[in-house]
């Protein structure tokens, strides 16, 4: 659990496409850092779409993901002010307080902020047909060896698809991963 800070994060999507080329995440990448006049200011080494704004002890940090933006922060005013500045730039529209990203369902409380993925895996579960099933053990016999008269899937991209469902679904369940992994 993440403790809030004074200021909820914010969802900020999809400039609309009018207005835009196809290089338009460039373009936002250069809005952002042209904003930035600290030193303080940077795009993170670790993930190009991540940017912080710092003035002062004020934090505001910038997630762009194709076509959104999630902009978070501990001062409401710097916050406005980003927006404005990037509704100049492109035509955004707010979609208010975060509540679901990439698969990832964000809860808030007075204690905390909350992620889950509840909802993926009800949605994975739904799509495998599996959704009233119940949990059982079924360990899985291990150095199985497939031959080449082992009968094919029908359909190799579903299992593809439920395996990299179930890859994602590892982000907030370190358990599953665990059991992925071993």
């Amino acid at each position: 659990m993440i403790t809030p800070s004074p200021t909820e994060p914010e969802a900020m999507p999809r400039p609309s496409r009018q207005r835009h080329p196809p290089g338009y995440l460039r373009d936002y990448h250069c809005a952002i850092v042209a904003s930035n006049q600290s030193s303080s200011d940077s795009k993170s080494k670790a993930d190009y779409s991540l940017f912080t704004l710092v003035r002062g002890s004020l934090l505001t940090i910038v997630l762009v993901y194709v076509d959104d933006l999630v902009i978070m922060g501990d001062d409401a005013v710097m916050i406005q002010l980003l927006k404005r500045f990037l509704d100049t730039q492109f035509r955004i529209k707010d979609l208010g307080t975060l509540k679901y990203f990439l698969g990832i369902e964000v809860s808030r409380s007075k204690s905390g902020i909350f992620l889950s993925q509840r909802k993926y895996a009800l949605d994975i579960l739904s799509d495998i047909g599996l959704l009233g099933g119940r949990p059982i053990d079924t360990p899985m016999e291990l150095n199985i060896q497939f031959s080449e008269s082992s009968p094919t899937l029908k359909d190799p991209g579903s299992y593809r698809r439920l395996i990299g469902g179930l890859l994602y679904l590892t982000v907030t369940r370190p358990d599953l991963l665990f059991a992925a992994t071993s």
